[in-house]
């Protein structure tokens, strides 16, 4: 019988709003019980500083301080995640640490997550697995996504294929095909523009389209969406990884801010959906997570037009998972599989030339 831990996996994404925290009992293969979840929102002084990095090139020192304040802010969640389990550092076996993808740069072989992980580890007392991408990025791979082996053992035992939509601030697919086979990758802008749309539009009084209000009221732009439909990512073959700002060129600021939401929405809709259509078949269903699964009209275009395609679209959580945590359970888990020497990536994923187990650990 293979032997089980418990480890916490901690996320911060694209999006720069917070710290997800995922408790999770797993062997690094299909058992996987998800025992708690919180959540830290960083706050609007350091999520600013935080995306001037992501976006600019500042002092080393200055990059060097603002990962002892990120670093700080995984201890704190991590703190707080044990505080709700009534459990204590000697119960949690590892600690999958992301870190905050600062760079991005795949064509280039080049990744940054920024995370001090020997900090974390003095700060929480638990062993750190972090810097997951690099060793893949080493064998020619994208260093992204990460998540397809995860979506695969929580999907075990579904009725293949299907796809896992993941919309946070860059949307990822994982599609499972009928025999098991994995093909993963970046469709396309996820919530990441429609969140700095909105901020930009009410000079930072809203961080994003509460309850899809300015979609839903707005109409789509077809010059926008044709121009963004036309950019030369949408038509690479899978397995592809992008940053955050690789979509900056879509340009909805002439728009009101209505019609500029709507049509961000059809972008990452119609994107994923012209992803599904590349696969070798299409899924029989496609099950969503992340930020935009709760987007009321990205929801209604990609049902409306995987019903096309006899797709059906469902949120992950009418599975009984996790639709907030799931990024941050997969990295409880990959840390997992690095303790037991586990590869983290497939060929058909990342584009690795072979599988490798990724992150370092920090006992």
């Amino acid at each position: 019988m293979s032997k089980k831990y418990l480890s916490i996996g901690l996320m911060s994404g694209t999006s720069l709003d917070g710290i997800d925290a995922a408790l999770l009992e797993t062997d690094g293969e299909n058992n996987i019980t998800f025992k708690h979840g919180v959540y830290l929102p960083y706050k609007p002084e350091f999520r600013a500083r935080m995306q001037k990095l992501a976006r600019e090139d500042i002092s080393i020192l200055d990059m060097m301080r603002l990962e002892k304040e990120l670093t700080e802010e995984h201890a704190a969640v991590v703190k707080m995640l044990l505080q709700e389990e009534f459990l204590t550092p000697n119960h949690v076996d590892v600690i999958g640490f992301h870190g905050q993808t600062i760079r991005h740069a795949p064509e280039e072989g080049l990744t940054l997550q920024i995370g001090n992980a020997s900090l974390l580890r003095e700060l929480t007392g638990i062993p750190v697995v972090s810097d997951f991408r690099r060793r893949d990025m080493a064998v020619k791979g994208e260093g992204a996504p990460l998540a397809p082996l995860y979506h695969q053992a929580l999907f075990h035992g579904e009725e293949l294929p299907i796809a896992v939509v993941n919309i946070g601030g860059v949307a990822n697919l994982t599609w499972i095909g009928a025999n098991g086979e994995l093909i993963a990758g970046d469709t396309g802008p996820g919530m990441g523009l429609i969140d700095a749309f909105v901020k930009e539009r009410t000079n930072g009084a809203e961080l994003y389209d509460k309850d899809g209000s300015y979609a839903e009221n707005g109409t789509v732009d077809k010059l926008a969406l044709e121009t963004a439909l036309n950019l030369p990512y949408f038509d690479k073959p899978f397995p592809k990884s992008a940053d955050r700002y690789d979509f900056d060129s879509i340009d909805v600021k002439s728009l009101p801010i209505e019609n500029g939401c709507r049509t961000l929405c059809e972008i990452t809709a119609l994107t994923i959906l012209k992803s599904l259509q590349k696969l070798p078949s299409v899924p029989k269903r496609v099950w969503l997570t992340g930020g935009g699964a709760e987007h009321p009209t990205i929801m209604k275009v990609l049902k409306q037009k995987c019903a096309e395609l006899d797709v059906e679209v469902f949120n992950v959580v009418d599975k009984g998972l996790s639709a907030n945590f799931m990024e941050a359970e997969c990295f409880a888990w990959l840390a997992v599989r690095r303790l037991e020497n586990k590869h983290l990536s497939l060929p058909s994923t990342t584009g690795c030339q072979k599988s490798v187990c990724g992150g370092i650990l920090t006992a």
